[in-house]
């Protein structure tokens, strides 16, 4: 196999994206969660299961996360497509059971 110069420069340009962070692919918690349309609590919940990886070693630790491996896992885990992903928990007000009594506010 020969390479010839155009070869030589696209195979440059490539690293040279990869060295300077373009063309990696990694994404935050809040990116991927809104490229999966999900809340960034499910992103957390499944931080490890997604293929992220911590960026130092302290418990605060930001997540990044290779957005070209999580579609791939995701393929693999639910090959029926995005419909079979399981949405995020939705936000709902919580309401007391039956037998509390809310208390009124002051002055009403």
């Amino acid at each position: 196999m020969t390479l010839d110069s155009d070869d030589i420069d696209a195979i440059a340009q490539q690293v040279a994206a990869r060295l300077t962070g373009r063309g990696l692919g990694l994404v935050t918690v809040e990116q991927l969660a809104r490229e999966l349309q999900v809340e960034r609590s499910w992103v957390y919940a499944r931080w490890r299961e997604l293929g992220g990886f911590k960026l130092g070693d302290g418990r605060n630790a930001p997540i990044r996360f290779d957005l070209a491996a999580v579609r791939e896992r995701l393929q693999r885990a639910h090959p029926a497509g995005p419909a079979s992903v399981p949405a995020a928990a939705s936000r709902r007000p919580r309401t007391p059971p039956g037998d509390v009594q809310m208390l009124s506010a002051r002055g009403s």
